[in-house]
């Protein structure tokens, strides 16, 4: 039986946020975060493993200041 992993999905509550849930797939992990409260709306296919960065990372060679 596949293990569940932790999900982050990027959401609309009264301020645009990240919430952390538990699920199979990102697509469960979408529907799991509609269904946490101050939710109002979720971000289509935005879904990223918790242990990753949803941050882009900077071009090679450029120097952040």
């Amino acid at each position: 039986m596949p293990r569940s992993i932790v999900w982050r999905v990027r959401v609309k509550r009264a301020m645009e946020s990240w919430v952390e849930v538990q699920a199979l797939s990102a697509a469960q992990a979408e529907i799991e975060a509609a269904k946490v409260p101050g939710v109002i709306n979720v971000f289509g296919r935005s879904a990223i493993r918790a242990d990753e960065s949803a941050a882009p990372e900077p071009p090679a060679g450029v120097r952040e200041d």
